[in-house]
């Protein structure tokens, strides 16, 4: 099956749903966006990705959801970090890799790519949302203060 408009995407395969993601431009830049090497040991964005979603058929929760939520998540994976090649920098002062703002930029591009295949807007505003605040639960857990 060609994956190339969002009727594609609800009849695809997860593994048809990341080989089209993985020929995509947005996904070859992933690919060799390097990550910060104490919280990703794994390397570049795209290995990452993958390994994000293949963790979601891994939740006790996955098999019970319907396939819609399971396409929802599993853009979502594949989005959360695709905003990095577009942000990451090398930190002057540390010498660390950092990707300031990168949620954002993955939210808009998730938003382009998901317009362009023809996704409805509902849905579409779903994804984009997950993608913008996925990095906020665990900032909020390492704040002495998570309310302020």
């Amino acid at each position: 099956m060609v994956v190339n408009t969002w009727s594609n995407i609800q009849r695809a395969t997860d593994a048809q749903i990341i080989e089209w993601a993985e020929a995509q431009s947005w996904a070859r830049e992933m690919a060799t966006c390097q990550q910060d090497a104490l919280w990703h040991a794994e390397g570049d964005v795209w290995t990452h990705t993958k390994m994000v979603c293949a963790e979601l058929k891994r939740l006790p929760e996955w098999p019970a959801l319907d396939r819609a939520a399971q396409i929802k998540l599993l853009l979502t994976g594949v989005f959360h970090d695709a905003g990095k090649p577009a942000v990451t920098v090398l930190d002057p002062d540390t010498g660390r890799t950092r990707s300031p703002k990168h949620a954002i930029a993955g939210e808009e591009l998730a938003r382009q790519v998901l317009r362009e295949l023809g996704c409805d807007l509902a849905t579409r505003e779903e994804i984009a949302a997950l993608v913008r605040f996925h990095g906020r639960p665990p900032y909020l857990l390492e704040k002495a203060k998570p309310e302020h």
